[in-house]
């Protein structure tokens, strides 16, 4: 009813969540400094939070207090004291339908912005990383994270293999050359 998709990660992949995990990161930067002067944090909390969400977000310019309720936050000092009452509309489906329009063209705005910056990140990555080719024949290692404990100083890869398959550019097929095994599923490259 809301238009609201739910999106789901592997678990411990935090780099999937990673818009999450930057709004957790600027919470801990901002808290730290009263947690260690050894105020509660619970205290801190709703203020750290309003400020996070009234500041403008780089990548979408837009506070996320303006993409829900379509204006600025209001601070004490801020509200004007001259308010003129004439300008309040007299109909609630006016004001609606303006406020309706507002909060759209905002919300077009913040998706035109996220896509550029969406962009200009994977620009910036992409000059950083150079392309794995890969043909079949090819001798490859398969990296195996090993978890739990005394795991710590293990091989972090196990191979070699051979490159039997390219199904996609992202995914491999891959076999064991001493025992002539083809693994079942593919390999993200």
């Amino acid at each position: 009813m809301l238009e609201v998709s739910q999106e789901f990660t592997p678990s411990f992949a935090h780099h999937c969540l990673g818009t999450c995990e930057r709004s957790h990161r600027t919470l801990e930067e901002r808290m730290t400094p009263y947690i260690r002067k050894g105020r509660p944090w619970n205290d801190i909390l709703p203020a750290v939070i309003f400020s996070m969400n009234s500041c403008t977000n780089a990548a979408t310019q837009y506070s996320p207090f303006e993409v829900v309720y379509g204006n600025r936050p209001q601070f004490p000092l801020s509200t004007p004291h001259d308010l003129d009452l004439r300008d309040i509309p007299k109909d609630i489906h006016v004001y609606l339908k303006q406020m309706q329009q507002k909060l759209n063209t905002i919300r077009k705005e913040v998706q035109i912005n996220v896509e550029k910056a969406n962009a200009k990140m994977v620009e910036r990555v992409n000059k950083t990383t150079s392309p794995l080719k890969l043909s079949v024949g090819d001798y490859v290692y398969l990296h195996d994270e090993p978890t739990g404990q005394g795991q710590k100083l293990q091989a972090k890869f196990s191979g070699p293999f051979i490159v039997d398959n390219i199904p996609s550019p992202h995914f491999i097929k891959i076999r064991d050359p001493e025992i002539k095994r083809r693994l079942r599923m593919p390999v993200h490259i």
